[in-house]
């Protein structure tokens, strides 16, 4: 996939047949919804495979805040070239945060750094995995 409306076609086609984007209804601050799975669901492109796997903690709570309200699982959803790898995202979850400097965006080659506290995801950890899946 090389971007994420391509892993959002993707996911519809063979995993959520319902996925709606989620930017204009109750879900708005994350990308997608499926409603008969209750699924919340970030997405994320990335262009290199690494054995963990970035997760802003902005977009955590965003995330985790609005599947609370709506009763929905909270998933963040990455491909990578190496396949596709998703995890339930609860906020017992373990995770550790930091503040780091990084772009404050991955899209359009921004070069403007900012700190952002992040923690990493193992893709052993994942909850769903399909590897052999190709981004782009």
């Amino acid at each position: 996939m090389k971007s994420e409306s391509d892993l959002f076609d993707y996911l519809k086609k063979h995993v959520y047949p319902d996925l709606l984007s989620s930017g204009y209804d109750q879900f708005a601050g994350t990308d997608c919804a499926s409603y008969e799975s209750k699924h919340l669901i970030e997405l994320k492109c990335r262009g290199a495979h690494y054995k963990m796997l970035l997760i802003e903690k902005a977009k955590f709570d965003v995330l985790v805040d609005n599947a609370e309200r709506t009763g929905f699982e909270a998933w963040y959803i990455n491909s990578t070239p190496m396949g596709i790898y998703g995890w339930k995202i609860t906020r017992e979850m373990d995770l550790t945060w930091e503040r780091r400097v990084l772009p404050e965006t991955s899209q359009f080659a921004d070069t403007d750094k900012v700190i952002k506290t992040v923690s990493y995801l193992k893709v052993v950890k994942a909850d769903f995995k399909k590897e052999g899946v190709r981004n782009g």
